[in-house]
């Protein structure tokens, strides 16, 4: 639902967004019926390389608690 696609379920990190290895930390919890949000899927977005090719660079880390 509408919820469970929330700005506030993700969270990026663009702390890390300049040099050579220019890229955000990204987290995407699932909603779940308790509420409890402890499980996502964290990622991280390669600023140059989605620069480059046009669209998001993403690599998936983990899926799973957070």
């Amino acid at each position: 639902d509408a919820n469970a696609r929330s700005a506030e379920l993700l969270v990026i990190d663009e702390s890390p967004a300049s040099g050579d290895d220019a890229h955000w930390l990204v987290r995407q919890v699932f909603a779940d019926p308790a509420g409890d949000h402890d499980f996502g899927i964290s990622a991280i977005v390669d600023l140059h390389a989605s620069v480059a090719r046009g669209e998001a660079v993403i690599v998936v880390r983990s899926v799973g608690a957070l």
